[in-house]
């Protein structure tokens, strides 16, 4: 009867037009749907209650709104013309971000069966389905009431997917053009969200990503700045942990506005994934922003929380997206000003020896990393002769870097020239640059966190420094500790 015509149901619902409040029986049904005996296969009259009672909720609301008077297809030509404009809609998000498809079709999965409702003799029932292989595919719908049916007659019935349905039922009544006309004379219609969300009681936070979905699929068709705009003012007001992250990845991917989706990501979408590949789209987001050492904040946050056997893994692989990503920019020079521990300078270190070994980057690259970071004798360590004693022929560039941990070397004071174990030296010269022996860093190395610099030399006693030390700078407190060695060096 219901997919006869609304007239029907105009006749069913006429004694219940008049109340503002859902009736008790309503109020009954839907707590049975959410408590956990709906879920049992027993229940299947219940179920078949709550599709009737749901699907005519929304059958009133419709009327009430006189959606049932308005054109079949809306503001398009028919059906065809509109199917056409979803394809170009779909093909226009799959150009624009790759594997994406539209906001329709996540809509439509949240809210479709996960398999077609049978009876008890297992013959599937006369009204129509939700599709296996996607609500999609069934839009955009005949006319409303196939609409109501294909949702509302199927399915599962709880709250969180009855939602689901209402979120499908909005995006077709935007798309379609449809306009509320259930105003007071001499008063202004209120707008189809508005009164959408008075008549279901949705949350305007989720009505807004609802909107949102609709504006974006459009967008990727047309391209049109007003809708983006609207989509990223509704988005910032709206998102929340629970917002699909789906959202800023588009926003950032498929528009280029990375502000809005780095917005969203602070507010906290995408924060409980632990997945790698979702991970690493957040930190591109926040790469386009030129938010480096806030990627690399959040990227450890995301590996603190991942599993214990892929943490190890996730860092590696996000780190050296980072660091792939500044060296393309050539902003590498941002690496040295993050706060790393010892377990990711490790990776930084292993990266740049790799691509100095690959002849994608000079030499002089770890030296001039630790030299950054404050650390000359580790620079001093890990620099290579070609680096400390440039060939004639060699460019400006080389000398100046020469020139650079010369002095550097020259500036350190005695007891930190100790650490430097020197080797074989032909000349007497003072002002020669050493070569370093031994240097193990353990637990973080000096400059970069609590640590401990463990140096061991031919005729120097082990010297053994914590960095940094409170009110104590890192060269006053070697001082000491070399002074204080050689004097029990001396008096022993």
């Amino acid at each position: 009867r219901l997919a006869g015509g609304l007239p029907v149901i105009e006749a069913l619902i006429a004694s219940q037009a008049s109340e503002a409040q859902p009736s008790l029986l309503d109020a009954s049904l839907q707590a049975s749907a959410d408590s956990e005996q709906s879920t049992r296969a027993g229940d299947s009259e219940l179920q078949a209650a709550l599709h009737l009672q749901q699907c005519l909720q929304v059958a009133q609301w419709c009327v009430e709104q006189r959606l049932h008077q308005a054109p079949a297809f809306g503001r398009h030509a028919s059906r065809p013309a509109w199917a056409k404009l979803c394809a170009e809609r779909a093909a226009g998000m799959q150009g624009r971000v790759e594997g994406a498809s539209p906001f329709l079709w996540d809509l439509c999965a949240q809210a479709a069966p996960p398999s077609p409702p049978t009876t008890e003799g297992g013959q599937q029932r006369m009204y129509p389905a939700s599709v296996a292989g996607g609500l999609h595919s069934k839009y955009p719908f005949h006319s409303l009431e196939e609409a109501l049916a294909s949702l509302f007659l199927s399915g599962a019935t709880h709250t969180r997917a009855f939602h689901a349905k209402l979120a499908v039922m909005l995006y077709y009544l935007q798309d379609a053009g449809h306009a509320v006309g259930s105003a007071q004379a001499g008063s202004p219609a209120p707008e189809l969200h508005v009164a959408f969300r008075h008549g279901f009681r949705v949350l305007p936070t989720e009505l807004d990503q609802w909107r949102a979905a609709l504006l974006l699929d459009c967008a990727a068709a047309d391209g049109k700045a007003d809708k983006l705009d609207l989509a990223c003012s509704l988005l910032k007001g709206s998102s929340s942990p629970a917002t699909p992250f789906k959202f800023a990845w588009v926003l950032s991917k498929g528009f280029q506005r990375h502000n809005a989706a780095a917005g969203m990501l602070r507010s906290g979408v995408g924060a409980s994934c632990t997945e790698l590949e979702q991970a690493t789209r957040a930190m591109d987001i926040r790469l386009s922003c030129g938010l480096v050492t806030e990627a690399f904040l959040e990227a450890r946050r995301h590996c603190q929380q991942a599993k214990v056997d892929r943490a190890e893994q996730h860092l590696k692989a996000l780190l050296r997206h980072l660091l792939s990503w500044t060296a393309e920019h050539k902003v590498l020079d941002q690496v040295t000003e993050l706060p790393m521990g010892h377990i990711e300078e490790a990776v930084v270190v292993d990266w740049m020896q790799e691509r100095v070994r690959a002849k994608e980057a000079a030499p002089a690259l770890l030296p001039l990393y630790h030299l950054q970071r404050g650390r000359t004798p580790e620079a001093l360590a890990c620099c290579p002769p070609s680096v400390l004693h440039p060939p004639s022929s060699s460019g400006a560039t080389s000398v100046a870097i020469a020139q650079l941990l010369a002095a550097s070397a020259r500036l350190l004071p005695l007891p930190a020239r100790k650490l430097l174990v020197e080797g074989a030296r032909s000349s007497g010269d003072d002002t020669a640059l050493p070569s370093m022996s031994t240097l193990r860093i353990w637990e973080g190395a000096a400059g970069v966190e609590d640590g401990q610099l463990s140096c061991v030399g031919t005729s120097d006693p082990l010297l053994l420094l914590a960095h940094p030390m409170a009110g104590v700078d890192s060269c006053g407190a070697l001082s000491r500790g070399a002074a204080s060695a050689k004097s029990e060096t001396q008096g022993g």
